[in-house]
């Protein structure tokens, strides 16, 4: 019974038909069967998150409209809903600003209100969400917040969300009030994103990032796809926030997709799987029509190796001799040698018909009457 082997091919462009052609031809030879990758399970729907911006977009351009026309009460109701919308939609890469924006118009209404210690408080709320959007960027450190800000070391995030009016909750604790133990982080390879921000990657296996106390947003990358989101909530005595990052499906696009990386440091968890590549042209050849694979275990590789098998080469001409400086070709003195050999076997025949002449010749006629 043939053994199933996931495929993980490595170029930017899918397999062409030819390709997957070689690929099969390949698994048949070895008598196995080759399958994808189990699809990520944390893709995204583009096109109804396309679908979720826009009619948040549309929310927050009719709540401005009904501030500045003086329905403070409308106003509140749309960005409520499009709060509450991004409360589960924190998958969206623009969440961020999006909720920023709910932020500032709620400092708006604040301050029609009267309200100034909500309206400072909602305008911070925006500011701290904007990231690199803010004005205070240009005075930002490298990591794209401004200087002076408290820092803690980023391992993850607990995931609370904003409430209905845009205003930070606390991340959920157990009754004595512990923080959560079993969590997970981001791993080696991962890319993380704080309030649409990239960080630069640790050197240590952690992000030590600026942080103020409030809401923020985090993104985690894996390879090509989002492998956690969520709203974080930072209070003012964290020191160390933790994601919660479930493992990835063993042989799925989760787990090999850092592979696709050279320099990938992440463990895998797969323990039979094939990595496959265009083969280069081989000297001489304008084109290649091959494929190179190899064996893979969890994090280990293999050689790889081309197939079809490249076809032995043509042996090799015998050395023809070299012509001497001044002297006659090589078939010059073929013909040469051809010509004394041939003289020599005549002088040779002369002699010997020569000496047979002078030989006497005796005749025996037998008794003579």
């Amino acid at each position: 019974m043939n053994q199933g082997w996931v495929l993980l091919w490595l170029a930017m462009d899918p397999a062409s038909p030819a390709e997957e052609e070689l690929l099969q031809g390949w698994a048949a030879s070895q008598q196995i069967q080759l399958s994808a990758p189990a699809p990520s399970r944390y893709g995204v729907d583009r096109e109804d998150a396309g679908a979720t911006v826009a009619h948040i977009e549309d929310l927050l351009e009719r709540a401005r409209v009904a501030r500045d026309s003086l329905d403070d009460s409308t106003a509140a109701a749309l960005i409520a809903e499009a709060c509450s919308t991004l409360a589960v939609r924190p998958d969206l890469p623009q969440a961020p600003w999006l909720l920023a924006d709910v932020a500032s118009i709620a400092a708006a209404l604040a301050t029609g209100a009267g309200d100034a210690e909500r309206a400072t408080e909602r305008a911070q709320a925006a500011v701290l969400l904007e990231g690199p959007r803010s004005a205070s960027s240009a005075s930002a450190s490298p990591g794209g917040f401004s200087a002076g800000r408290p820092e803690a070391t980023l391992h993850g995030a607990p995931r609370g969300i904003p409430s209905a009016n845009g205003a930070p909750t606390s991340a959920e604790q157990d009754a004595s009030g512990a923080a959560p133990r079993e969590l997970r982080g981001a791993r080696p390879g991962d890319r993380v994103y704080w309030n649409g921000e990239l960080l630069a990657p640790p050197e240590r296996g952690e992000w030590t990032v600026p942080l103020e106390p409030g809401l923020h947003h985090a993104r985690v990358l894996r390879g090509r796809h989002t492998a956690w989101t969520g709203w974080v909530d930072v209070t003012p005595d964290v020191a160390a926030i933790e994601l919660f990052i479930p493992a990835p499906a063993p042989c799925s696009t989760d787990d090999l997709e850092p592979m696709r990386s050279p320099d990938a440091d992440t463990p895998v968890l797969c323990d039979r799987w094939v990595a496959a590549r265009p083969a280069a042209p081989l000297p001489g050849e304008a084109s290649s029509h091959a494929v190179e694979l190899a064996w893979c275990h969890r994090s280990q590789c293999g050689p790889f190796g081309r197939w079809p098998k490249p076809a032995a080469p043509p042996p090799a001409l015998a050395a023809t001799p070299e012509e001497a400086d001044g002297g006659l070709p090589w078939w010059g003195y073929a013909l040469l040698g051809t010509a004394v050999s041939a003289t020599a076997a005549i002088l040779i025949l002369s002699v010997t018909q020569r000496e047979r002449q002078e030989q006497p010749v005796w005749i025996y006629g037998g008794v003579q009457p």
